[in-house]
């Protein structure tokens, strides 16, 4: 069923998709026996895709809510970055500029070095320039241009010792 949803959302059917994704949650309840463990990564996996596709469909609201809803869950079965990202997305496309800047701290914050957070940081950075508060939206811009030259040292270094290798 959640092949089936995620082939159907590739396909542009994404009524037919969500359905899908919901009747993964629904048969998981009905299993008597098996791997309680999996269903419950599944049925955390459809609930994302949930969110995701309302996302991509431009329902931000629901995404958000679906997305706030998920970081509520007590497990480690959660792609809780992704899930903090996609949430600072849904706020951006929102045009809620404070909740953008709840999240993206919030964000920043717990995975400061993800691959998502020099694109939360430059969203953070608008949201506090629509605001008005140019001065801190400044020193974010700054902090992405730090970040960004010293993983730009990182990766010239690395392809050094690579060119090396040849």
């Amino acid at each position: 069923l959640l092949r089936q949803g995620l082939m159907y959302r590739e396909m542009g059917a994404q009524t037919l998709a969500i359905a899908k994704f919901y009747a993964v949650g629904s048969t998981a309840l009905k299993l008597n026996s098996g791997n309680i463990a999996t269903y419950r990564r599944l049925v955390l996996q459809a609930q994302t895709e949930i969110a995701n596709t309302y996302y991509l469909q431009g329902n931000y609201s629901e995404a958000a809510d679906f997305l706030t809803r998920l970081l509520k869950q007590e497990t480690v079965d959660l792609h809780r970055s992704k899930i903090r990202h996609r949430l600072v997305q849904c706020q951006e496309k929102l045009g809620d500029d404070k909740e953008v800047e709840v999240a993206a701290r919030e964000f920043l914050r717990l995975y400061p070095d993800s691959a998502e957070a020099p694109e939360v940081r430059f969203l953070l950075a608008n949201a506090l320039k629509r605001m008005g508060r140019n001065r801190d939206s400044l020193q974010e811009v700054s902090k992405l241009l730090i970040s960004q030259e010293s993983m730009a040292k990182t990766n010239r270094r690395k392809d050094q010792r690579l060119l090396a290798l040849f």
